[in-house]
Formats: C-alpha cells, sequence, structure tokens
C-alpha cells in the first residue's frame, strides 16, 4: 500500500458504525468490514480510491491534524501497525465492541501518543492497568467509554490518569454509582453524558456539582435526575448551553420518567440563560407554566426537543404562546406524539419566520392540513418537515411543500441547491397521488409518502402483535408500518 505512505494524514470510515458521541465522522472512506478483518479486497479498494479521494479530501474542511479512524470488529493490531503509525497527524481513533487487552493498549500508548480523542464504546476488557497507559497520553481530552462494563474503580483510574479531559462518557455502565464523581478531574470536564447508568442516585449527582463545575457547558442524564438534584445542577453549572434528559428508550407504560420531575424542577431550567440545546424525552409532568419560564428566560435556544408523548400537562392554548418573541434564534423543534399540538401550537410556531430550519411533529394527529400548508408559507427558511401519522394532513400540504421548494430555489446561492424534504408518511397524501403531481416537482424538493390504505400492516411497538388499523386512534400505540408495495 505505497499511497498510504505518502499520505500526511488517512481517515478510515466504516460508516455502518461511524457515529460518534464526540467527534463526528468525516470524508475519507475506506471500508474495513466488521466480518472479514482486513481483507486483500480492501486494500484494493483503498489503492483504487487512493487518489480521487485523497484530492477530494485536502480541498475540503478537514486539516492533516484531525484526522480520523473508526473500526469494527477487524483485526485491530494489524491495521494500527500497518497504516495508523505512519499518520503522525492521526488525533483520533474509534473502536466498536472489541476486547480490549494489552496488546491493542500497547500499540495505542507507543505509537499514537499524539491521540486527542479516543472511542471505546461498547468495548469489553477495560480494567485500571489498561487505563494507566492512557495517562501518557499528554493531548487525551475525549474518552469515550458508553457501554464499556466499567465499574467505579475503574472510573476512578481514568479520573486519576486522564487529568485533562475535557469530553467524557461513561453512558450505559450500570455498575457506576457516582460516589468519585467528587474528583477533581470533573471539575475541567465541559461534556458529560451519564445516561443510563442506573445505580446513580440524586445525592450522587448533588455532590458531583455542589462545590460548582463552571466548565461544564453539557450534561447528558436520567437516573438520578429529580426535583432536588436538577435544581443543584441549574444553580451550580450556570454556563450549561446542553441539557438531556432522556427516558425514551424505556417502554410506551413505563413510569420511569413519569413522576421524576415536577414544576419545581422544570422551571429550575429557566436559569441557564445560556442554553441553546434541550432535549426532554419521555419525562413528565411539565405544565404550561413552567414551559413559558424557559423560553422566556433561554433565549439563546437553537434546538428544543419535547417528545413527552402522554406525560404533560401541556395544553394548544398556552405551551407555545412565547416561543416566537423569545426564541428568535430556534433552528430545530421537534415534539412528538404530543396530542396537545395543534391549531394554536402551529400558529406560535408560524412565527418563527427566519429562523425554524427543521420541524418534526411525528403523530401529532390534531394537526389539520389548512394549519400546516400555512405555517410552510410562512417560514420561509424551512428545510425539513416531518408530518408523519397527522392524519388530516393533504393537498394543501402537498402544494404549499412544492410552492415552498420552489422559493428556496430562488434563493440559491452558487454554492449549493437548497434540499427541502418533507415526511408524509400515513397522511391522506398517497404515492399514487404524487404521481398526478410529479412533473410540478422542482428539482430540490424530496418528498417521503406511502400508499396508506393498501398492503399495509400495523404491529405494536412492544409486544410485536398485530394491530387492527381502525383501532390506532383509539388506543395511542406507538407502531411499525411496513409498506409492501
Amino acid at each position: 500500500m505505497e499511497r498510504a505512505s505518502k499520505l500526511e494524514g488517512i481517515v478510515f470510515v466504516n460508516p455502518n458504525f461511524a457515529r460518534l458521541y464526540f467527534v463526528p465522522s468525516i470524508a475519507f472512506h475506506c471500508e474495513f468490514d466488521e466480518y472479514n478483518e482486513f481483507p486483500s479486497s480492501n486494500l484494493q479498494l483503498m489503492t483504487h480510491k487512493g487518489i480521487d479521494y485523497h484530492d477530494k479530501w485536502m480541498k475540503t474542511m478537514i486539516q492533516p491534524t484531525s484526522c480520523f479512524v473508526s473500526m469494527h470488529c477487524c483485526n485491530v493490531t494489524e491495521i494500527i501497525d500497518r497504516y495508523c503509525i505512519r499518520c503522525p497527524h492521526l488525533s483520533r481513533i474509534s473502536f466498536h465492541y472489541y476486547y480490549l487487552d494489552d496488546e491493542v493498549f500497547n500499540f495505542i500508548a507507543q505509537h499514537l501518543p499524539r491521540l486527542v480523542s479516543i472511542n471505546l464504546e461498547n468495548s469489553i476488557g477495560l480494567n485500571g492497568k489498561l487505563i494507566a497507559k492512557l495517562g501518557t497520553m499528554s493531548r487525551l481530552l475525549h474518552l469515550n467509554l458508553s457501554g464499556c462494563d466499567i465499574n467505579e474503580r475503574t472510573l476512578h483510574c481514568i479520573l486519576d490518569n486522564c487529568t485533562i479531559l475535557e469530553s467524557l462518557n461513561v453512558s450505559n455502565n450500570c455498575l457506576i454509582t457516582g460516589h468519585c464523581l467528587r474528583h477533581s478531574t470533573v471539575k475541567n470536564l465541559k461534556r458529560l453524558n451519564l445516561q443510563d447508568c442506573w445505580r446513580l442516585t440524586p445525592e450522587r449527582l448533588i455532590e458531583m456539582v455542589q462545590s460548582g463545575l463552571p466548565n461544564l457547558i453539557e450534561i447528558l442524564c436520567n437516573s438520578g435526575i429529580n426535583d432536588q438534584s436538577l435544581n443543584t445542577i441549574t444553580s451550580k453549572c450556570p454556563n450549561l448551553n446542553h441539557l438531556d434528559i432522556s427516558f425514551e428508550e424505556f417502554t410506551y407504560y413505563d413510569e420511569s420518567g413519569l413522576n421524576c420531575l415536577s414544576d419545581v424542577g422544570f422551571s429550575s431550567i429557566a436559569r441557564l440563560i445560556h442554553l441553546r440545546i434541550l432535549s426532554l424525552r419521555h419525562v413528565g409532568r411539565m405544565s404550561d407554566n413552567s414551559l413559558n419560564e424557559i423560553l422566556s428566560s433561554c433565549t439563546e435556544l437553537m434546538q428544543i426537543v419535547l417528545n413527552l408523548r402522554h406525560r404533560h400537562k401541556l395544553t394548544d392554548a398556552r405551551a407555545l404562546r412565547n416561543i416566537g418573541a423569545s426564541c428568535q434564534y430556534l433552528v430545530y423543534f421537534e415534539a412528538v406524539h404530543n396530542h396537545f399540538i395543534a391549531r394554536n401550537s402551529i400558529e406560535h410556531l408560524s412565527s418563527l419566520i427566519s429562523s425554524l430550519q427543521i420541524l418534526i411533529l411525528r403523530g401529532d394527529e390534531f394537526i389539520r392540513d389548512d394549519e400546516a400548508a400555512l405555517l410552510l408559507k410562512k417560514c420561509q427558511n424551512l428545510r425539513l418537515i416531518n408530518l408523519d401519522g397527522c392524519m388530516d394532513i393533504g393537498e394543501n400540504t402537498l402544494a404549499s411543500c412544492i410552492v415552498h421548494a420552489r422559493r428556496l430555489l430562488r434563493m440559491e446561492d452558487e454554492n449549493a441547491i437548497k434540499i427541502f424534504q418533507a415526511s408524509l408518511v400515513m397522511t391522506s397524501i398517497e404515492r399514487t397521488l404524487l404521481n398526478s403531481f410529479v412533473n410540478e416537482f422542482p428539482i430540490n424538493l424530496r418528498i417521503r409518502a406511502c400508499d396508506y390504505r393498501r398492503n399495509k400492516v400495523h404491529f405494536n411497538e412492544f409486544d410485536g402483535n398485530e394491530i387492527v388499523e381502525c383501532q390506532l386512534k383509539e388506543k395511542f400505540f406507538p407502531f411499525y408500518w411496513h409498506d409492501f408495495n
């Protein structure tokens, strides 16, 4: 592989497993298949594509100082030995689903001392002895140990050895109790993911932030969240700009997030005046007053996710009444299966004339066709709308989608076409209807629809039982649909 030795940096990406928590995977693609342990075909693929992709790569935003390698179920030491050590600027490396042993860590510590980010997501075998070797990496800032089955002792060793960490992801590690989160290294963290650490208690969260975490700008958690712990977090972490409280991995009727917060806890979020991203999933029970207090105070919000389903006390008349006046920079709004979203809420969202670009209202069945059409006319920069399952959506909305896409084309600059995407699955719009408009579609319009009345089978999301279509609205079951056309 002569080409590799000539490159200042090289990026290996397995596209099926390239989603990272800390660092987005980008550009130069070479596929290491998960089951064939670095076959010769990949060598040929890489050699063949090397020249074309290298030229494209160097013309993009990627710099030689931010090269990235992602590997899944392949021969790690062979790849590191043969290629990674030839990349003097390699700064990010990612493993998925590995058994970590001394050999791998010895390679990393010896040949890749400049690493800035290591992702060991869902790998096993991690222990204090291996973690101690990371202490020699003076530039390590980002560490992802999600699903690595680490315990409190291993976490303490991490905090002892990796003292300049800025980002730490220890989500989905059920043995972590949080006792060592008072460690001095935690005070340096900017990003912390504690989701699905189910032994974490409110007391441990309070102890973690009690002395103040002014550097923390992002926290994701669920276990241990109640009114008291959230109130302490918002008081002691004044610079938070990303707060995520999510219980959405549970079943529809699970009550884990149902009663953990009241208006006292929700209202405390209003202290975070620098908040830009707020994600609340399956958390109850938020009221109009607390939501409006948040919207009025957190005026820098750019992304709001309110996937509350039936776990709220919000009303269509008052819930979003301040969103247009207060959230002038809001780009992304998502509210899935929230049955309070109706005429008034759509009208309030329509006031985000210039900022709103992504709107996801899947399963909000009280949205009417003419209301959605009017929103599309007002929100000039909308790039994606998802109205799946909004049964009344029909020809008015479809016509507005076509007009909106044409308007975006007229706003074009020389650099790119502004694509407009509309997902209208399980609405009154069927694929057969689209055929009559196909000649009217502008080149930047992407529409997703289905033939609603033909060849459709619905299944309950959790028990797998088939559901009669007429019962869907009555039971409010989340469901999968399979289109056999």
